[in-house]
């Protein structure tokens, strides 16, 4: 039985939390209002009552454990990065797309066709064989 390298799942684990946080961050952001010029602008002035509203939504707790789990995968990538082989992290980044897709049906009850889980399990395949090949 091979061992895993160690870069290989230092990858793995920032691919997670990467994917992780994006769902967090998701999840954060659902209440706030939508976007449009005339909720920010009123004859021709910036409404900054308005946007310290949404900056004070936004600080809550899923959206900053998202940016939390984004920083540190980031910088889990950098480190496998430092230790291993692009040619095999890089593919492995595909990872952190499962663990969104599968997150986002779960927890926030969100749905995907057939041809959208076909696509996924196409690249999960390709990732696989990326990763024999290298």
């Amino acid at each position: 039985m091979a061992v895993m390298e160690l870069y290989v799942l230092v990858g793995l684990i920032s691919a997670a939390f990467i994917g992780g946080g994006r769902v967090l961050e998701k999840r954060g952001v659902e209440d706030l209002p939508h976007f449009s010029e005339k909720q920010w602008f009123k004859d021709g002035k910036i409404q900054f009552s308005r946007i310290r509203k949404v900056m004070k939504k936004l600080l809550n707790s899923y959206f900053l454990s998202g940016v939390f789990l984004d920083v540190a995968g980031w910088l889990l990538t950098l480190k496998a990065l430092a230790i291993g082989f692009i040619s095999i992290i890089q593919p492995l980044k595909a990872f952190g797309n499962l663990v969104a897709v599968l997150l986002g049906v779960i927890w926030l009850n969100e749905n995907l066709d057939t041809s959208e889980y076909l696509g996924i399990g196409l690249i999960i395949v390709g990732t696989v064989l990326i990763n024999m090949v290298a």
